[in-house]
């Protein structure tokens, strides 16, 4: 639940971010801290996740709506992202520092895992699980598609707080992004691996492809 926060002749303009993991979030904010913005409730309170029940940037909107006001921001967003090529990005995020792959699951047999886990406890890897659906609710102004392009996000977040966009801004970098070694992985994984993961992810995030319109990949 970031907030971005831009300061233009003394007038503040805030933007509340329900951030969804691994759909570009961490790169949206640093392309908004280039253009000037100023982030609260975000990587600062790290040191303590801990003791919070997720990081404070990957707060769900129920969580945050009972702690903020949501609708006290000039605008609020999300950005969505096909759940396959998000659970896809979090299993490569989630080997990133493998240096061979003996000890590296099948992507099916890593969602086995963890969606086991999560049924004991929705908030595993700092709610990285949790069903985007959980992440909007009616005080989120606009749904952006991660597939659309994060500058296409930032111009609309920028008209949105009527601030001027740039002509030429700055680009959003890559960040958070698997190694090479997790892209050879993906790339040898045979088929009915793959194809078992699909339908897991459809049956799992059933709720997103519903509300939030995915289309099935096979």
């Amino acid at each position: 639940m970031p907030l971005i926060q831009f300061n233009v002749g003394g007038i503040k303009k805030t933007a509340f971010f329900s951030f969804i993991p691994k759909t570009g979030g961490t790169a949206l904010i640093q392309a908004f801290r280039n253009l000037g913005a100023r982030i609260y409730l975000h990587k600062e309170n790290n040191p303590v996740v801990g003791v919070l029940r997720c990081p404070s940037q990957h707060m769900h909107y129920e969580l945050s709506n009972s702690i903020m006001d949501i609708s006290a921001a000039n605008h609020s967003f999300a950005v969505t992202r096909h759940p396959f090529s998000r659970a896809k990005s979090d299993y490569q995020w989630a080997y990133r520092k493998a240096t061979e792959t003996k000890h590296i699951l099948w992507l099916d047999q890593w969602l086995d895992t963890l969606f086991e886990q999560y049924n004991k406890n929705p908030y595993v890897l700092d709610n990285h699980l949790r069903p985007q659906s959980h992440f909007i609710g009616p005080k989120i102004n606009a749904i952006h598609r991660y597939e659309e392009g994060l500058e296409n996000t930032i111009r609309h977040v920028l008209l949105a707080l009527k601030l001027r966009p740039l002509k030429n801004p700055p680009g959003v970098p890559k960040l958070n992004t698997g190694n090479h070694l997790m892209n050879t992985v993906i790339a040898q994984h045979p088929e009915h691996r793959i194809a078992r993961a699909m339908e897991m992810v459809e049956e799992f995030y059933d709720i997103d492809f519903r509300n939030i319109g995915f289309k099935e990949m096979r």
